[in-house]
């Protein structure tokens, strides 16, 4: 089992946890990484979160890359891991082909 912490910098996540518990995987929120392109300390701040979890061999995730520009402002662009909608949006599942239930076999 591997533990995350979800939407790092905001609401109730905060540094505390990577001491008190033993994290695998770091989610830095969304927000910083909109705020990225049109702020230098929300860019300055990312890199920071982004050093500090590869000092403590964490993984990190960079949620909700969803533009070009986002994606080069990004303080690693080759994370491996990364959401959003880059580099292209999601494609519709294909139709699954309706297949009857067998019938059942007659008893004697």
């Amino acid at each position: 089992m591997r533990l995350a912490i979800d939407d790092f910098g905001t609401g109730y996540s905060c540094l505390a946890y990577l001491a008190q518990f033993p994290v695998d995987i770091l989610k830095i929120d969304r927000s910083f990484v909109v705020a990225m392109a049109g702020s230098p300390q929300a860019a300055t701040l990312t890199e920071a979160v982004v050093r500090l979890a590869e000092f403590m061999h964490l993984q990190v995730i960079a949620e909700g890359i969803e533009t070009s520009e986002q994606l080069q402002h990004v303080p690693r662009p080759e994370l491996p891991l990364r959401t959003g909608l880059r580099p292209g949006p999601a494609h519709p599942r294909p139709p699954v082909p309706h297949t009857p239930p067998p019938a059942p076999e007659p008893h004697p």
